[in-house]
């Protein structure tokens, strides 16, 4: 008889799909399990897939980089990594020559601007960029022409190149827009591209960012004064460029840091702020720069998936083992009447793949819902520029995964036939029992689980409880009731210093007065202040420190409601005068001043260059904790009026809107216009977006671990309650209680329990160094609760298995228990 022939596959199919229509409640648990698990694994595998194995989407990919700038100071520290405006003019010129290590290079100038010219007003992400930018990146058009690659960025026509989605979002996607015309800061720039909908921008500045208009390099906002700078501390400007094939990153460093480090030592030589200073040229490819710590967030994920996969699959094989055992009669049946090993073998196998096969279809279409969703809320958490749809590879992954795992379980349910046995059974009557599942295997099985999800558990928990505390934590400052205003020019031309001074004068009083303003203080929201640190030395100790610093005015403090610790608040005057004081934070009084009081200490940038560039300590302001962030960081504060930001705070129970905020700019000046006007609130649970997407994950894996646990305890326990049901009869009828025979089972089942909990303690703690610093600290700090959690619900799980099944036989008396049936005997 042959065996695998095309009608004996398609009887054995059409049997198998009568036989799990009969036991739908079995077929839909086994594939809701697999499909559910096998979805998370598909989409953590693609994610996988980008972060660490799909190349960038540029030619010859590998040999771009981008170049850093770091200032080493006199102590040999890494102060900060920043480009002076005319050092990287001169690196970029000299990059361009054709003995430079780099066979193209571009600019970046990254910034948001106001389109005043469209009647929203949107403001849009901008790039400001040399031509050859865009031929390093081999970019391609949808429509018109990219600017002359050649061109020198510092002569360059004042024209514009979209992006496909701010052409199709804001210009209609009009196939008439090349020539059309856009202003920004009062400037028209004629457009002459759209980049083709598939050019995909490195994300090389801000994860999630996408610029929406691309402008000539020479247009950029840095003043005059700021472009003759060698040394300098702000850094919204980048370098990139494509090595040369045959030059190392190693040669590239040593060799671009040599003619950097002597051009900037002569042109920083006359300032003593930078005597004892270098510089060193740092390559960092693309995926680095790109990708970065995602990477392991990428395995991470990835090892959770399998972790789950391999817990919903001791699940569905202790319930395809129990099924197995139940069909023997069937099999048997099978075997008296002439059906060869090799055809039972056939029908446990085609039984199984079919129930893999619909998990297969079912898990990947729940991967297709998944991915949107992934699209949309995780691209400021994850780089997911470029990220693809799951597609049909995919799903012949699946299925080809699904038919291996179906190939494995049908071997371990053809281990419990005993073929004679089988052939025999009818045909002499026989009442034997049916092949049972061995102890040993159970307790596998057991131990399996208990491991995998105890390790899944304590990771998620760790996870769950750093989310929890940041997003929950007391000591970040109050943000309800708190406005972020900017304001920028719509001019081509900028206002004298004096002007321009006064028209912000005149806004800040027609803003206080505004009837639902309580206060406004002319500074940046703390927690979109950029982490611009300041060179200090500490004149009394000789200290260097890097505190982060911020301009302020004397209602700063009052509106971001932060305490005055010692001292006092600057004045008005300091305020008009630029006085060289200043406010520090409690935590950088504490790092230098641990013993005495920081009031009358002064602070330098340079202790040679006399009392111009030294500031005295006036107060010490209680420090502000960002939302997400671990700890304070040092701060100082220095009195000034020169930005255009505003933080306004709004009185209790009212609203603030941005109309009324539009009102009182045209009543000031038509040349205002809002750059941004934002809830600090808002803000918040932007920087909180990770934290609240890690603790969902977390929370989501939690339940779906303890889920698939759950399952699989129940099925393994409940299997052996039922093969012990006649020992259970016995003892009950000799006269043991109830309590006797659950602690009976349980000591049965505590080896493998207890065995597995260690075994995921070990695990998580053997994996400990790849998590983040955060993790870890959690993990040592908290590991007696975590580990009080994990054995809780692992216990708990397991008594509720143990307890369900046996609930059924302690309700039977003795001697339906030693009597009864089961499993076919």
């Amino acid at each position: 008889m042959q065996v695998f022939s095309l009608p004996m596959l398609s009887y054995q199919l059409s049997t198998a799909w009568r036989s799990l229509w009969r036991r739908r409640g079995f077929s839909l648990s086994v594939i809701l399990t697999m499909s559910l698990t096998l979805s998370i694994l598909l989409t953590a595998s693609r994610l996988f897939d980008h972060l660490v194995l799909q190349p960038l989407p540029y030619p010859a990919s590998a040999q771009l980089y981008k170049v850093e700038q770091q200032q080493i100071d006199s102590t040999g520290m890494v102060n900060v990594n920043a480009y002076g405006y005319a050092g990287l003019m001169h690196f970029y010129q000299q990059q361009r020559l054709p003995d430079a290590v780099f066979s193209s290079v571009g600019l970046a100038h990254y910034d948001d601007e106001v389109l005043a010219s469209h009647e929203a007003q949107p403001k849009l992400a901008t790039a400001y960029v040399s031509a050859d930018f865009f031929q390093t990146l081999a970019a391609k058009v949808q429509l018109g022409q990219l600017p002359d690659a050649n061109t020198d960025p510092e002569q360059a026509l004042a024209s514009a190149v979209l992006s496909a989605a701010s052409w199709q979002t804001f210009f209609n996607a009009d196939p008439s827009i090349i020539g059309q015309t856009l202003s920004i800061r009062g400037q028209s720039f004629k457009i002459v591209a759209v980049l083709a909908s598939d050019f995909i921008e490195p994300e090389l500045y801000q994860a999630g960012r996408k610029t929406a208009i691309w402008l000539p390099w020479q247009f950029n906002p840095v003043p005059t004064s700021i472009r003759q700078r060698f040394g300098d501390r702000s850094n919204p400007r980048i370098f990139i460029g494509r090595l040369k094939a045959e030059i190392s990153p190693e040669q590239a460093n040593t060799s671009l840091t040599a003619l950097m480090d002597q051009s900037w030592q002569q042109q920083t030589a006359s300032i003593p702020f930078y005597q004892g200073w270098r510089v060193q040229m740092q390559l960092h490819s693309f995926r680095q720069v790109i990708f970065g710590n995602s990477t392991q967030t990428a395995y991470l994920m990835l090892a959770c998936a399998l972790g789950l996969l391999l817990i919903a699959s001791c699940n569905i094989a202790n319930l395809l083992l129990s099924r197995a055992a139940e069909r023997q009669k069937e099999l048997a049946v099978s075997a008296a009447l002439g059906a060869a090993p090799a055809q039972l073998r056939l029908a446990i196998f085609t039984e199984i793949a079919l129930l893999m096969l619909c998990s297969a279809l079912a898990g990947w279409g729940f991967s297709l819902l998944a991915v949107p969703w992934l699209q949309h809320y995780l691209p400021d958490v994850l780089p997911l520029a470029g990220f693809q749809p799951l597609h049909i590879s995919t799903l012949l992954l699946a299925l080809l995964l699904m038919l291996f795992l179906a190939a494995i379980l049908a071997f371990a349910c053809s281990k419990l036939l005993n073929y004679q046995q089988l052939q025999s059974q009818l045909a002499s009557g026989s009442k034997g029992g049916a092949r049972q599942i061995r102890s040993s295997t159970r307790q596998i099985l057991v131990y399996s689980q208990v491991a995998i999800s105890g390790s899944l558990l304590l990771l998620n928990f760790t996870f769950l409880f750093n989310a929890t505390r940041l997003i929950q934590d007391p000591a970040v400052f109050p943000t309800s009731q708190l406005v972020s205003l900017e304001v920028r020019l719509n001019s081509a031309q900028p206002l004298a210093p004096a002007q321009y001074s006064s028209l912000l004068s005149d806004l800040t009083s027609t803003l206080a007065q505004l009837p639902m303003v309580a206060g406004v203080s002319r500074a940046m929201s703390p927690q979109q202040q950029a982490s611009n640190t300041w060179s200090l030395v500490d004149l009394a100790s000789n200290q260097t420190v890097l505190p982060q610093a911020q301009i302020v005015d004397e209602h700063f403090f009052q509106v971001t409601q932060q305490p005055l610790v010692a001292g006092q608040n600057f004045t008005q005057q300091q305020l008009n005068t630029g006085a060289n004081v200043l406010i520090i934070n409690d935590v950088l009084a504490q790092n230098l001043y641990p013993n005495g009081s920081a009031l009358g200490q002064q602070l330098s940038f340079d202790a040679s260059a006399g009392a111009e560039s030294t500031f005295t300590i006036i107060g010490v302001v209680k420090g502000l904790k960002k939302p997400g962030a671990s700890t304070v960081p040092p701060r100082v504060y220095r009195p000034l009026h020169s930005g255009n930001s505003f933080i306004l705070a709004v009185k209790a129970g009212q609203q603030l809107d941005r109309l009324q905020v539009q009102r009182a700019l045209a009543q000031v000046s038509p040349l205002l216009l809002i750059y941004q006007f934002e809830a600090l609130s808002q803000q918040q649970r932007q920087l909180l977006q990770g934290q609240y997407l890690t603790a969902i994950a977390a929370l989501i894996l939690t339940l779906l671990s303890m889920a698939l646990t759950a399952v699989g305890l129940y099925g393994v326990i409940h299997y052996h309650v039922q093969l012990r049901r006649q020992e259970i009869g016995i003892r009950l009828a000799l006269g043991a209680n109830s309590s006797r025979i659950v602690r009976l089972l349980l000591r049965d089942h505590s080896l493998p329990l207890g065995i597995g909990l260690l075994s995921s303690v070990g695990l998580v703690f053997a994996i400990s160094d790849q998590l983040q610093p955060q993790l870890q600290q959690i993990l040592l700090q908290q590991w007696p609760l975590l580990l009080g959690l994990t054995i809780t619900l692992l216990g708990g799980l397991s008594l509720l298995a143990l307890l369900l099944p046996l609930r059924a036989c302690l309700q039977q008396n003795a001697n339906q228990l030693i009597y009864q049936r089961h499993l076919g005997h």
